[in-house]
C-alpha cells in the first residue's frame, strides 16, 4: 500500500469512525431527552388520587344535652342511629324509680289515682296501659297530699275515685278556698337543639311535633341553625293513695294471680302544667340566652338585639294553662319581643307567693304525671322490667 493510498484508507476510517461516534452521541442524547421529558412531564401531571369510600364529617353533638331532655320523661338514651352525618334516631329506655308522664294524645281514661294496671298487658305491649278488670276493687281508703295546705286536712279516710271525674272532685275539695297557703314546684331549663323532633324526649314519645308547636307541614324540622328550647313545668298539687292487696280487692281473689299477672295500680298522681319555648336564630345560643335572660329581668333591649329577635323563629306549647294564659299567648304571636316577654310572665310563678300563694282550684292544671307500684307488694311496679322505644330524630 502507497503513502496516498493509506492517507484515504485512514481518512476514510476516521470519517466512518467520526460518524459512528457522532451516532451513537446522538442516540444517547435522544435517550436522555426522552427520559428527561418523561419526569418533567410527570412531574408537571396533576396527581390523580386513588378512588375510595367517601368520607363523612359526622355532626359534632357534645354540645347537646340528649340525656338531660330524656330525663324530663323518665327515660334514658342507651344508643343512638345515625344516617350518613346525622343521629336519625334516639333509643331510649324506662326508668322505673321515675315516674310516668301522661300521654300527650289525651289517653289517659284508664289513668286515675288508684286505678288497677294490668302489668302482663304492659310488658306485651311495650308501654301500653290496660285497666286490670280480673279482681273487683275495693273503694280507696286513705288518700294523702304533698300541698302545703292549712285551710284542709291533708289525710282523707274513705275516699272512692272510679275515674277522673271522681278523682278531679277530690281535688275541688282540697283546694277549696285554699289560696293563699298553697305552694307549687317549679323548674325551667333550658337546652340548645338541633333538630325540632328533638323535642319529642321530653315526653318520650314519638308525637307529631308541627302540630304541638303549630308548625307549617312544610317546614323542614332540620333546618335549625341555633335552637334554644326553654322547657317549665310546674307542679301544683300531688295526690298519694295508701294502700295494699290486703285491701284493694274484694275478696276472693288469689294473690298467686296477682304475682303473675304483676297487677299494679296507679299509687300517686301529679297536676301540673308544661310550657315550652323554642327559639332558632343566627346567634349562638348561648348569647341569646343572654338576650332572654335581660327581658326576664325587664332590661332594655338594644337595637342590635331586636334585629336579631325579630329575624328568630319562635314557636310555643303550653299544656294545663287556662284559657286566658292561651288566649295572651296567642294574642301576641306576630310579635316576636312581646311573644317572649308574655311566656315568660306566664309561666314564672309569682315574685310574692308566700303571701298570695301559687295556684288555686282554677289554675291548678292538669294531671301530667303518676307513678305506679305493685299490688301485691310495696315495690315499684315492674321493678326488674326494661323497654325501649325508637324516637325518630329525622
Amino acid at each position: 500500500m502507497n503513502k496516498k493510498e493509506y492517507h484515504i484508507t485512514s481518512k476514510l476510517f476516521l470519517n466512518n469512525t467520526l460518524k459512528s461516534k457522532t451516532s451513537a452521541i446522538s442516540r444517547n442524547y435522544f435517550i436522555i431527552l426522552i427520559v428527561f421529558c418523561f419526569i418533567s412531564c410527570k412531574k408537571n401531571s396533576p396527581i390523580t388520587k386513588p378512588t375510595g369510600p367517601e368520607t363523612i364529617r359526622k355532626k359534632d353533638y357534645k354540645d347537646y344535652q340528649f340525656q338531660e331532655m330524656a330525663a324530663e320523661s323518665g327515660y334514658y338514651i342507651t344508643d343512638t342511629i345515625w344516617t350518613k352525618d346525622k343521629i336519625s334516631d334516639f333509643v331510649i329506655r324506662k326508668s322505673f324509680d321515675s315516674e310516668f308522664l301522661y300521654p300527650t294524645n289525651g289517653d289517659d281514661k284508664d289513668l286515675y289515682l288508684g286505678s288497677p294496671i294490668d302489668g302482663k298487658y304492659f310488658m306485651e305491649n311495650k308501654g301500653v296501659f290496660k285497666d286490670y278488670t280480673k279482681f273487683k276493687r275495693n273503694p280507696l281508703s286513705l288518700v294523702t297530699t304533698n300541698a302545703y295546705n292549712f285551710n284542709t286536712p291533708n289525710f282523707r279516710l274513705d275516699v272512692r275515685i272510679n275515674n277522673l271525674v271522681g278523682m278531679d272532685s277530690l281535688v275541688r275539695e282540697y283546694l277549696q278556698g285554699a289560696k293563699p297557703s298553697l305552694f307549687g314546684y317549679s323548674r325551667y331549663l333550658y337546652y340548645p337543639f338541633s333538630n325540632y323532633n328533638d323535642l319529642k324526649l321530653f315526653f318520650g314519645e314519638n308525637l307529631i311535633i308541627q302540630n304541638m308547636f303549630n308548625i307549617s307541614n312544610n317546614d323542614d324540622l332540620g333546618k335549625v341553625e341555633n335552637g334554644l328550647v326553654y322547657y317549665n313545668r310546674k307542679e301544683t298539687f300531688t295526690l298519694r293513695v295508701i294502700s295494699g292487696e290486703k285491701n284493694f280487692f274484694q275478696q276472693p281473689y288469689s294473690l298467686d294471680v296477682l304475682k303473675n299477672d304483676e297487677s299494679g295500680f296507679v299509687s300517686s298522681i301529679t297536676y301540673g302544667k308544661i310550657s315550652i319555648m323554642t327559639i332558632d336564630s343566627k346567634l349562638a345560643w348561648r348569647e341569646m340566652n343572654k338576650i332572654i335572660l335581660n327581658i326576664t329581668a325587664n332590661q332594655p333591649v338594644s337595637d342590635d338585639d331586636m334585629k336579631i329577635i325579630n329575624a328568630a323563629k319562635i314557636h310555643t306549647y303550653l299544656r294545663g294553662y287556662t284559657t286566658e294564659d292561651q288566649a295572651r299567648l296567642l294574642k301576641n304571636s306576630g310579635n316576636a319581643l312581646e311573644t317572649i316577654k308574655a311566656f315568660i310572665a306566664i309561666t314564672n310563678p309569682p315574685t310574692n307567693f308566700a303571701n298570695s300563694g301559687t295556684f288555686t282550684y282554677e289554675d291548678r292544671g292538669v294531671p301530667i304525671a303518676f307513678e305506679l307500684h305493685n299490688t301485691y307488694s310495696s315495690e315499684k311496679f315492674l321493678k326488674n322490667f326494661n323497654y325501649s322505644i325508637t324516637i325518630k330524630s329525622i
